[in-house]
Formats: structure tokens, sequence, C-alpha cells
């Protein structure tokens, strides 16, 4: 193993995301990432907007030591609470947004991530917020904080002896 690598990324939380709003959302409606620069607005008329606004841990590091191939492996691992911002763009941003809020608070957002990297936690209620695009006009848009658990775990090399050589006793003494 050569040096510290972590499960998944920020990038992977927001492709289960995605994956959750295409699901939820009526068809032709897209899900992108947000704070990419030099990017113009999709062209479809209703679409959501997903940024990473934040992390906070949730418990304590545990720590599991094991060999692999000969080789010591530590991995640490952390409950962590992630907060995603989805901007809900378009005509139906309203009801977009009402959607969302529902479907994530339900049994069914749930089953439909197990198995995958986040679990659903709660989410803010909607809210209107202003927007003006590049071409300096107000366009409809919801807002929708969504909170969820993801367990990342870090592996990292660890040195360690898989045999010992002969104990000997010495006299305190001496």
């Amino acid at each position: 193993m050569s040096g510290p690598a972590l499960s998944f990324t920020e990038l992977d939380v927001l492709e289960q995301v995605r994956q959750f709003l295409l699901a939820v959302l009526p068809a032709g409606v897209d899900a992108i990432q947000g704070q990419d620069n030099r990017v113009p607005e999709p062209l479809v008329g209703d679409y959501v907007v997903m940024t990473t606004m934040g992390q906070v841990r949730l418990s304590t590091t545990v720590e599991t030591f094991s060999v692999v191939s000969d080789a010591g492996q530590l991995a640490l691992q952390e409950s962590t609470e992630f907060k995603v911002q989805l901007d809900v763009h378009g005509d139906n941003s309203a009801a977009n947004a009402a959607a969302i809020a529902m479907v994530w608070r339900s049994s069914w957002a749930c089953a439909f991530l197990a198995g995958s990297i986040v679990t659903p936690l709660y989410t803010d209620d909607p809210l209107q917020t202003p927007f003006m695009n590049a071409e300096e006009q107000y366009e409809t848009r919801w807002t929708v904080t969504i909170y969820l658990q993801a367990n990342p775990v870090l592996t990292m090399p660890q040195d360690f002896a898989n045999e010992l050589g002969p104990v000997q006793i010495y006299e305190a003494d001496q």
C-alpha cells in the first residue's frame, strides 16, 4: 500500500444525491454540481444545482488495524454529516423543491439510497431565494438544504512486526 487513500470523494456523495434527484423529479429535470467556473446555466427550463456547504463530524474516529499482503494497514473511520444546498431553478421550482424536501424525509429515500455511501438525515424547509442570471434578469429559484450521513474511511500504511526476536530479561539494578 503506497499512501493514504480515502474511501470516497465529495463528487461520489454528489453523484448519489444526483441519482436521488433524478428519481424524484419529473423527466427532463437535470441536476448539476455547483461552483464550476465559466459554465453556463443548463438549457433545460428546470434544473437543480448541488453545492456541498459543509461537513460535521458526528463521531469519534474509529481505528482498525489489519495486515494485507505482509503490509500493515490502519483504517480510520468517522461518521460525517454532509450539508448540501440544492438550488432548484425553473418555472416548476416551487413544486420540485417541495417534492425534494418531502421525499428526503421519507422512508422511500432511505430505501432508494440503501447500500450507497449516503443515508438521508433531514432537510430544511424550501425557501424562495432571488436569483439574477448572466443577463441580469431575475429567475425563479427555490433553495432546499439537505443533510445526509456518510462514513468515510481513510486507509493509511501502518508499521507492524510479524515476528519478534528473542526476549531477554535484565535486572532492574544493572
